[in-house]
Parts: C-alpha cells; sequence; structure tokens
C-alpha cells in the first residue's frame, strides 16, 4: 500500500504573532473606527432621511396634510413648511446629524450607541412609528392620526455597507502588521 503524506513547514511565526497580535488589538478597541468611519456614515445617512423624506428602506414619508399646514401657519410664524417635514424645531435632525441633549453617543472599546432620547413630548417616537404604534409602546398620550415616518434605522445595503465597513477596517489592521513586519 502506498503512503502518502503532506510536508508542511511553517517559517517566521515570530512574524505571523506580530502581524495577529498587531490586528488584534487594534480590533480589541474599536474607537477610532466608531468616531473615524462609523458615526459620521450613520449621521450622514439620518441627516439625508430629513432631505429627501425618505425612511430606512426608502418608503416616502407621507406629506403633512393641509389642515395641519394651515393650523400651523396661523400659531407659528415663520413655519418652516410643508417642504421641512419633521423639522418644526430642527432638534431631532440636530440631534441625529450633530450633537444635543437629545443625542445618544456612547463610544466604548467595542460597543457604539447613536440614537435619540429625552424629548419632553416623546414626538420621535411618534413620528417613527405613527401614533397606533406608538400607542401599542405604551405611549397613550400620542396625537391622534399621525402617520408613522420612519426617520431612523438602517437598510440591509446599509448594515452591509457598516459590515463592509468593519471588515476593510480589520484588513486594514492585517495589512498595516504585515507591513512593519518584513
Amino acid at each position: 500500500m502506498d503512503d502518502f503524506a503532506i510536508e508542511m513547514r511553517v517559517t517566521g511565526t515570530k512574524q505571523i504573532r506580530s502581524i495577529l497580535k498587531r490586528a488584534i488589538n487594534r480590533t480589541n478597541d474599536l474607537r477610532s473606527f466608531f468616531h473615524g468611519k462609523l458615526l459620521p456614515y450613520l449621521q450622514g445617512i439620518h441627516e439625508n432621511r430629513f432631505i429627501t423624506h425618505t425612511g430606512p428602506n426608502n418608503e416616502q414619508w407621507a406629506s403633512l396634510t393641509e389642515g395641519y399646514l394651515a393650523t400651523k401657519r396661523k400659531r407659528e410664524s415663520p413655519f418652516p413648511g410643508a417642504e421641512n417635514i419633521l423639522m418644526r424645531t430642527g432638534e431631532m435632525v440636530s440631534a441625529l446629524a450633530e450633537s444635543n441633549q437629545y443625542s445618544i453617543r456612547s463610544v466604548g472599546k467595542n460597543v457604539l450607541e447613536y440614537g435619540l432620547a429625552g424629548f419632553r413630548d416623546n414626538r420621535h417616537i411618534v413620528s417613527q412609528f405613527g401614533t397606533k404604534g406608538a400607542m401599542t409602546m405604551g405611549f397613550s398620550d400620542a396625537q391622534q392620526g399621525v402617520p408613522a415616518r420612519p426617520f431612523f434605522g438602517l437598510s440591509e445595503a446599509q448594515m452591509n455597507s457598516v459590515d463592509d465597513q468593519l471588515m476593510d477596517y480589520i484588513e486594514e489592521a492585517f495589512r498595516s502588521g504585515a507591513k512593519n513586519n518584513p
């Protein structure tokens, strides 16, 4: 009977260990990725929603009703108008695109929290889920008849982009480790 075998010789194990160590160190603390890549990406996506009036899956927001516009024009001067849905005060878009008292920006070594909290009247919940959705979540004081205008969240393509950006970041950790270990 014929024997067959595979012989493998590994050289440069010191360099391999060094490359792996650099990559592990870089990926154990993702704060630079969160601040440098992911947070600006999320901010841009969410700011754009208020410009395009579309939700995470490109669904168009419901227009403001003529009755709502007429009431607001009488009570508020100046009123931003029909082209500025969810931008009456600018607080929501500001909280997502920049930072204000309603912003959630918590960055740890392996965690990024990004979102909204603390509005005095829960308008962000009603805007995201509409009256029916907000009421099912326990917000019984939700204004009646408000349609859902989802402004927060990521589409599948955007989630894939986040995955790709993270993989690029990790691959760069290996490349930079290899460059430093000829």
